[in-house]
């Protein structure tokens, strides 16, 4: 099993449609090919890696791909949208309010798996 590692490193300003993140879109492609795919902001097209650093690879088949997505992506939509394969984690920061004040960096995790 590869895991390919998304890091938002650019916040969008409209919502970011991710569609393409998916472990059947990153089967069998480096890290280079996967930030070449594209997502959609407003009515343009943008590729991956303008928002995300991307590392790791993807599996030889979609069920032997992992993705983990981490940063800010409350602007960030249709993550795994039509997914054949299990295989994504979400990580999100939590709002301060609801961070213990002990806690520096405290994140959300969701897993997006499919049906």
């Amino acid at each position: 099993m590869d895991i390919v590692k998304l890091t938002l490193t650019k916040v969008p300003g409209l919502f970011l449609e991710a569609e393409n993140i998916t472990p059947d879109h990153f089967a069998g492609k480096n890290a280079q090919q996967i930030g070449e795919l594209h997502v959609h902001l407003g009515n343009q097209t943008a590729k991956i890696s303008d928002y995300f650093s991307v590392e790791g690879k993807g599996g030889a088949t979609a069920a032997d791909t992992r993705i983990i997505v981490s940063g800010p992506t409350d602007k960030v939509k249709y993550i795994g949208m039509k997914m054949t394969a299990r295989g994504i984690l979400i990580c999100i920061p939590l709002p301060g309010w609801l961070v213990e004040k002990s806690m520096s960096k405290a994140m959300l995790t969701l897993f997006v798996l499919s049906v």
